[in-house]
């Protein structure tokens, strides 16, 4: 390197300080990231994001993940090169069934790839959601009761009438290699050179596997669905991603489409999709919990309204590949 280098971008969040570096050699431009924990908890989710990019980086295909090239274990510094072409997936994109297509199929690539290796069980974690064991539910429950908060006072009182719904969704503790946080935004996507605006869909990479764990493979998408299902009771633009809730729904499906028809498995897929559906009302309920308990002032109609969606989801009888259209007709009032 000739030292022609400089700082494009530099951005703090509440976990991670990231520097982006433009860096010029052989006649070449080049982007690096390096990314460093603000807090020893941090830390840890640094080298978490390293070591599954070193046990799996012969598995994962250039075409999935990018590569990690330097992690300063003392400092706990990662460092890694964007490929030149790509860039971040911006909201704009959501308006595009491409994504959601291609993101679904990313997943189901990546899960019928990576097998759990010795290695990785010696060192990632174990994951299952705490609301679907009898222990972590109860003192949840518990927990819950004695909280300022009405709402999740209530709530725990629901649970509890519950826990027989949530005991009956099966999980696979050692299925799988979890991303963890799968959003939009830990998407990258291929830019089309010299045209403006347009972009490869089928070349999405998925980054950012801090908080990568073993546990059942249904999760990652559950955690996807919930994302966005979170915020479709936002209306007139309102929501995160200034999507409609129709359209929200006619993408999801998309992406569930996509997943499945990729995905090797050996279970009935309509079996599946069911449990997707049911892990991301888990999901958005756990996320209600946290959003009332930290912030209770947004405690309004809106989160209510999608508390009890996913309620009524886990207490459905009748969850199947044709759960989003039904809820799209069923939205038009058709």
């Amino acid at each position: 390197m000739d030292g022609n280098f400089k700082v494009q971008e530099f951005f703090s969040l509440s976990r991670n300080t990231t520097f982006k570096i433009q860096a010029e050699f052989s006649g070449k431009k080049h982007y690096f990231f390096l990314k460093q924990g603000r807090k020893q908890e941090a830390n840890s989710f640094i080298k978490n994001e390293y070591m599954f990019h070193h046990i799996y980086s012969e598995d994962l295909q250039e075409e999935y993940a990018i590569e990690v090239l330097w992690f300063d274990s003392k400092k706990q510094i990662l460092v890694y090169e964007m490929p030149v072409d790509y860039v971040g997936v911006e909201l704009f994109l959501l308006r595009n069934d491409g994504f959601f297509g291609a993101a679904g199929k990313l997943l189901g690539n990546i899960q019928n790839t990576l097998k759990i290796k010795a290695q990785a069980r010696t060192y990632f974690k174990n994951f299952r959601p705490e609301l679907l064991s009898k222990n972590g539910l109860m003192k949840e429950v518990e927990r819950l009761k004695n909280l300022p908060s009405k709402a999740l006072r209530d709530l725990a009182v629901r649970l509890e009438a519950m826990q027989n719904d949530f005991f009956h969704i099966p999980w696979n503790n050692e299925e799988s290699i979890i991303h963890g946080d799968l959003k939009y935004n830990n998407f990258i996507i291929k830019a089309v050179s010299n045209v403006p605006g347009e972009f490869v869909f089928s070349s999405l990479k998925l980054t950012d596997w801090e908080f990568c764990c073993i546990g059942d493979s249904c999760w990652d998408a559950a955690f996807f669905i919930s994302s966005f299902l979170d915020q479709s009771y936002y209306y007139g633009g309102n929501n995160a991603f200034y999507l409609s809730r129709l359209e929200i729904l006619g993408y999801l499906d998309i992406f569930m489409e996509a997943y499945f028809n990729i995905r090797n498995t050996e279970y009935d897929k309509i079996i599946l999709w069911d449990k997707v559906l049911r892990l991301s009302a888990v999901c958005s309920i756990s996320n209600y919990i946290l959003s009332i308990e930290n912030y209770p002032q947004k405690d309004s109609k809106i989160m209510k309204r999608r508390l009890e969606e996913a309620i009524k989801i886990l207490l459905s009888k009748d969850l199947d590949s044709d759960y989003f259209k039904r809820m799209i007709v069923y939205e038009r009032g058709w």
